[in-house]
């Protein structure tokens, strides 16, 4: 039995992941002296939980559990947890700094250990306490320190072990956190699995870290379609998950993000994924597009990417509110910065109405392929016209009317020039050209069309200069 990364399924490490969004209960605190296995303790939560979703979900996870006891699929039978630490005001918090982080630590009977770090929660109203990971993501971005970074080191090294080997485990944020974990830590027997995280910044990396992403002791998975995982730089991809299939009742443009979208087989590994391609990486392109306008990118690549995640989260609920107050938020945190201008933080502000109209984009494209629609023709914020070739049509149709102008006045000459036997064929000629008041239809439109866009598009310019 193990909680050793390399001897566990993709199925046991997803369920690892789901454990690390439960609250567990510090009374008495998890310890070296009171060192429950992970069935009792989310029994013992679940009958202390006065919450319906939270009670419905850990017994959900508890079920997963037995499944894989009773079917022997599972090594994590004498896995116990030795360490939990909650910094997040809306569960059960351990510590009351309000940082967001929280954090468990594991062992198995072999002396391996195993360390967990959770995402970022999503908010579903304005309640700072909600958005807790968000703004103090930001908040720490613009100081060019982590506080959840700090704690999450903080956090290995009081767990970890020296003579066996050290798994981290992390999605989403939590991804990050073991990313940065990970990194510091390469001179030990240590392993990492992450799942639909924000890529480190790729240009502050060593050589030597660098070569540890891409190489055999570092996992990173990413489900179809997660917009997380694709912002920013990232070629240490190692599988790409295809989703399963839902209920329309149960759609959720988060859907491709969560833990809960893919599923497995029945020896526990991947349904159906495969080997990264170039059109995974839709987004990212954008992405560093937008950062390499900004100063200073390294300091300001974090702060960033949080706005990024939490504005496509907020449209994602249509939260629209929440959108307008993490602008807000976005712009206050940047004009603290001593170097950013005036005209930077402007630039900024209009990054942000892209960055939400992209998130638009995005999950109506999803809504479509959800629903069956077809994507293969990209949705686009605007219809582009060609005034000039309105008018251009105009006049090639006007060059044709007179031409058949020309045909109908020898076709009337015709009439008094054949006999009684060839009239019949001189009437079907002339019916040939009798609908030439159609193409005066055509003309009329295109001239009035091209009369009315260019009225249109000099008054938004005269309106684009008053602004």
């Amino acid at each position: 039995m193990s909680i050793n990364m390399n001897d566990l399924t993709d199925e046991e490490k997803y369920f690892l992941l789901e454990l690390s969004y439960i609250d567990l209960s510090n009374r008495p605190p998890i310890s070296s002296s009171n060192k429950p296995s992970i069935r009792d303790a989310l029994v013992y939560i679940a009958t202390h939980d006065t919450k319906k979703d939270n009670i419905e979900k850990i017994n959900l996870l508890i079920n997963k559990y037995d499944t894989m006891i009773i079917e022997n699929k599972t090594a994590l039978s004498d896995v116990r947890l030795i360490g939990y630490e909650n910094h997040n005001p809306t569960g059960n918090p351990t510590v009351n700094d309000k940082s967001g982080f929280v954090g468990y630590a594991l062992e198995d009977s072999n002396g391996n250990r195993g360390v967990l770090f959770r995402g970022s929660e999503l908010g579903t109203s304005l309640d700072l306490d909600e958005w807790i990971d968000w703004s103090d993501n930001a908040d720490s971005s613009l100081t060019g320190t982590s506080k959840q970074v700090e704690q999450a080191n903080a956090f290995f090294d009081k767990y970890k072990v020296e003579g066996g080997t050290n798994s981290i485990y992390g999605h989403s944020k939590g991804n990050n956190l073991g990313a940065e974990v990970f990194l510091n830590n390469l001179d030990m027997d240590i392993y990492a699995y992450s799942v639909n995280g924000q890529p480190v910044y790729w240009n502050d990396l060593t050589e030597k870290q660098r070569e540890a992403l891409r190489g055999d002791r570092y996992t990173f998975i990413v489900h179809n379609r997660d917009f997380i995982s694709d912002i920013g730089h990232v070629e240490y991809v190692d599988r790409v998950v295809n989703l399963k299939g839902i209920s329309w009742k149960s759609f959720n443009p988060m859907y491709p993000h969560s833990l809960e979208s893919v599923e497995f087989d029945l020896n526990g590994n991947f349904k159906s994924s495969r080997k990264p391609n170039l059109t995974d990486r839709f987004l990212s392109i954008g992405f560093e597009a937008l950062i390499n306008t900004i100063n200073n990118k390294g300091s300001i690549y974090y702060f960033l990417t949080e706005v990024v995640k939490a504005t496509y989260v907020a449209v994602s609920q249509e939260a629209y509110e929440a959108v307008k107050f993490i602008k807000d938020k976005c712009i206050e945190l940047a004009s603290k910065l001593e170097n950013w201008t005036r005209e930077t933080i402007d630039r900024v502000n209009v990054w942000f109405d892209q960055v939400a109209q992209k998130a638009k984009l995005y999950f109506q494209e999803m809504k479509d392929w959800f629903f069956g629609r077809d994507t293969s023709t990209p949705l686009e914020p605007h219809i582009s016209i060609n005034i000039g070739r309105l008018q251009e049509y105009a006049q090639r149709l006007m060059s044709i009317r007179r031409q058949v102008s020309e045909v109908n006045e020898r076709i009337e000459d015709l009439y008094f020039r054949v006999g009684f036997s060839g009239i019949h064929n001189v009437f079907r000629a002339d019916r040939l050209t009798e609908n030439h008041y159609k193409i005066n239809q055509c003309i009329e439109y295109l001239q009035t069309s091209a009369e009315k866009l260019e009225q249109a598009e000099m008054g938004l310019i005269r309106k684009a200069n008053t602004m």
